[in-house]
């Protein structure tokens, strides 16, 4: 089951969300540039049963400005996913899609800045149409200056996403939330709230620390290094989960299927310039290695709490391809 790495670490799209929280708020993954990309895995053994899986995906992220001002940004933006499985034993769906549309904004108000951001997404397995496999997603927040280097953003986030399993459900309720910000420099940014935090740290011009966590969902470290303008790599590792909805006949009402996996890899991209100005438009063609570890896949029943069945896997290897559009310093 070789889907169960990349599902987290290469396929993550723009906006998603799981129980209500954004995706963003953990995977540094997310801030990928817009691109393409194509993974495959070698067969994979299912741990004590006489199966195994093997996968291909492909995915895309697009991202258009409509206002770039300094006080005033606004961005849309789409993502497509899909994961097809070759199951020898057929208890997995044959497919997994995501796709999702989008913005997010901020504009400024005298000191203040008001943050927002809308989201679409449907997640399942494509078989059927199902209320439950789409998610509307909102959020807006006020981010208040305390001093040079501090900031609090107080915000309210909005719903539809369907509980992980039975019990009280916060779906279509608005939550209040807060996020601290720390950046003392340009090469150190904080941002921590009650159940997430992410870092970016660049202590040389050539090496980028990125980290993220959200409880319970996982998190995610990355660290990149860029001798020359032209060559970057990155090491990854993570714990990473994510779900979709159940739509075909041959599933029980009221089922999802999650994965979940820790992964570490490399990727290795080369930048060609599309344009012959400093900080211009490059492409990245990169190459990515990852190792799935623990990696398992759950279907059980959301509302009722009741688990189908469990399936673990053997360490899986996984590739992939991607083609991307980047700007400065690789990206």
């Amino acid at each position: 089951m070789r889907f169960l790495i990349t599902a987290f670490l290469l396929l993550v799209p723009t906006c998603c969300v799981a129980q209500g929280i954004p995706r963003e708020a953990w995977s540094v993954e997310t801030s990928r540039s817009p691109g393409v990309r194509y993974l495959f895995g070698l067969e994979t053994d299912v741990i004590g049963k006489d199966d195994a899986v093997r996968w291909q995906a492909a995915d895309g992220l697009v991202s258009a400005p409509i206002l770039t001002n300094p006080r005033r940004s606004l961005f849309l933006t789409g993502s497509f996913r899909y994961i097809g499985l070759d199951n020898q034993r057929n208890t997995l769906p044959p497919r997994l899609i995501d796709t999702s549309i989008g913005a997010f904004g901020n504009f400024g108000v005298g000191d203040l800045s008001i943050v927002t951001f809308f989201n679409v997404s449907m997640k399942s397995d494509a078989d059927a149409f199902v209320w439950d496999a789409f998610t509307i997603n909102a959020s807006v927040g006020v981010r208040v200056p305390i001093d040079d280097e501090w900031s609090v953003t107080p915000s309210v986030f909005f719903s539809t996403a369907v509980r992980d399993s039975g019990g009280f459900s916060f779906r279509y309720i608005p939550l209040p939330g807060v996020n601290f910000a720390w950046k003392p420099s340009d090469k150190f940014d904080l941002e921590f709230g009650l159940l997430s935090a992410k870092l970016k740290w660049k202590p040389e011009d050539w090496l980028t620390v990125q980290a993220g966590y959200t409880f319970p969902y996982g998190g995610s470290v990355r660290v990149s290094e860029q001798p020359v303008s032209w060559f970057r790599v990155t090491q990854f590792f993570g714990r990473y989960s994510d779900r979709y909805i159940l739509t075909g006949e041959r599933w029980p009402d009221d089922h999802l299927i999650k994965l979940e996996s820790f992964a570490v890899g490399v990727t290795h991209e080369f930048f060609v310039p599309l344009t012959g100005e400093p900080g211009g438009a490059q492409l990245a063609f990169g190459l990515t290695y990852a190792l799935g570890l623990g990696g398992k896949a759950r279907v059980w029943n959301y509302v009722e709490d009741d688990e189908l069945f469990e399936l673990k896997t053997n360490p899986a290897h996984t590739f992939a391809l991607s083609i991307s559009l980047v700007f400065g310093r690789g990206g």
